[in-house]
């Protein structure tokens, strides 16, 4: 994911920095002097939980973060694999039956990103171990039905004035969307685009979305 977010920042620092236009207009139809200075973000599952490492710094040495929060105004993540996946509590008991070498395991199969995704894993555990204080506006949004990231609680972050954490059944109760079709629950769209439409410097409670009667699982859209 290390890797993924340097992608990520080479992508923001070619398509939406102000250095990057020249001369009076560039690609998007901005202007001199009136193209954005920094960007919002929408991602899902490990793409809500990735740009982090983009936007902070760490206390790791081997996990260091790149440290780009100037150059982001709002992040919002949808089913974010925040405090990665439990896989049902299996991954506390191989943990506790072979050591680390859980986490380092799937890199030998060809996803070292899946490793670093388990819960406990020393890369989570470089993200998530200091308070966040980059200023950016964060929104996680959840489903209590995700069956990827479990428990589902651990796609939230610490609550602070720059953090709203928001599950979709206490908006909802009748919206059974879960881990994959929530990128397509006019419920989540309803919370994002409140998200987006947030200049403000704090993350702000989202207004209540309309409630569609039913929403399924899977397809959700």
């Amino acid at each position: 994911m290390e890797r993924s977010a340097q992608q990520l920042k080479a992508f923001i620092a070619a398509t939406a920095l102000p250095d990057t236009f020249e001369p009076a207009h560039n690609a998007a139809g901005y202007r001199a002097g009136t193209h954005p200075t920094k960007v919002d973000m929408v991602g899902h599952s490990q793409g809500g939980m990735m740009p982090r490492y983009l936007i902070d710094h760490t206390s790791s040495r081997q996990y260091p973060g790149l440290g780009d929060a100037a150059h982001v105004h709002t992040f919002i993540g949808l089913a974010a694999s925040n405090h990665g996946s439990d896989a049902y509590g299996l991954v506390p008991v191989f943990a506790r039956l072979f050591g680390t070498s859980v986490y380092s395991f799937p890199t030998s199969t060809g996803c070292p990103t899946c490793g670093e995704q388990e819960a406990g894993s020393p890369f989570l555990q470089a993200l998530n171990g200091q308070p966040d204080a980059s200023g950016v506006k964060y929104y996680v949004i959840e489903s209590n039905r995700d069956e990827v990231v479990t428990p589902y609680t651990s796609a939230f972050l610490p609550a602070t004035e720059n953090v709203q954490n928001v599950t979709l059944q206490s908006q909802c109760p009748t919206d059974q969307t879960e881990h994959v079709g929530i990128i397509y629950d006019p419920v989540a769209i309803q919370d994002v685009m409140h998200a987006l439409a947030n200049n403000g410097t704090k993350a702000t409670a989202l207004p209540r979305p309309s409630c569609p009667s039913a929403v399924p699982p899977v397809l959700s859209g």
